[in-house]
């Protein structure tokens, strides 16, 4: 299984650009799975930190499959 890199200083630099007061990211589990990994929390909690730096919320982050999705903010995640 490959965990994919997010690149914080883009991610924060497009919140700028956008003048966003939150923001929601997401990404799909080809696989099917949708149970969240380590690295998706770890990673989200990651991003949320970065955020909150320049005043920006991280409202949800959503893991998407063929059958349905996951929102980590409902799980408790974030």
């Amino acid at each position: 299984m490959r965990d994919c890199l997010v690149d914080m200083k883009l991610l924060c630099s497009v919140a700028l650009q956008l003048l966003c007061s939150s923001v929601v990211i997401a990404h799909n589990h080809p696989s099917g799975n949708i149970k969240p990994t380590k690295y998706n929390e770890i990673i989200s909690i990651k991003i949320s930190q970065a955020l909150r730096l320049i005043n920006v919320e991280l409202l949800d982050h959503f893991i998407l499959v063929e059958d349905g999705y996951i929102s980590f903010a409902d799980a408790g995640l974030l």
